[in-house]
């Protein structure tokens, strides 16, 4: 993890997310393919949300974490940018949810909840354990874990408002 919270690491990992954010797009606006556009609109607005939410806990002293030392670029690479491309990974997960069950949203619920759980209380324990992440104002796991569930669902509901709105695009 030392490379990773450097400098250096946040550079790195900042270009990965702005390069893998273009081929997204690019893969997004194919002509072809109009049914990607409200996967990728709902991406880019729950990384957005994303993004915002950091600035805002950072600025009232709910979370400190090493990137926030980095500078702005860095932060919208490693905040925006590859939160973009994992909203879309996941809405591309969720619409092969709608084609594949009846129940996709109920389906996504159960998933959501055992992978994303374990994850953020172990992802929180370890980097609070290494110092890289602290808490302040009374926030707590529980609460990030409850941030992380609205999180999770934040792109899907998007996308389905997305989807309707330009038209009821199919999920193929």
């Amino acid at each position: 993890m030392g490379l990773v919270e450097s400098p250096l690491g946040g550079l790195v990992l900042a270009l990965a997310g702005f390069i893998l954010l273009a081929i997204t797009v690019a893969w997004a606006l194919s002509p072809a393919r109009r049914t990607r556009r409200p996967q990728l609109l709902a991406a880019l607005a729950s990384a957005a949300v994303v993004f915002l939410l950091n600035m805002l806990a950072k600025a009232v002293g709910i979370w400190e974490w090493y990137g926030y030392r980095l500078p702005m670029m860095q932060q919208l690479g490693m905040l925006f940018a590859l939160p973009s491309v994992l909203f879309t990974l996941v809405l591309g997960g969720y619409r092969q949810l709608e084609l594949r069950t009846r129940r996709p949203l109920l389906m996504y619920a159960l998933i959501a909840a055992i992978i994303l759980v374990p994850v953020t209380v172990g992802g929180d324990l370890y980097t609070m354990n290494r110092g890289t992440l602290s808490f302040g104002r009374g926030y707590t796991i529980f609460y990030d874990v409850l941030i992380g569930q609205a999180l999770v669902w934040l792109p899907v509901v998007l996308y389905l408002l997305f989807r309707r709105a330009l038209g009821g695009l199919t999920t193929h």
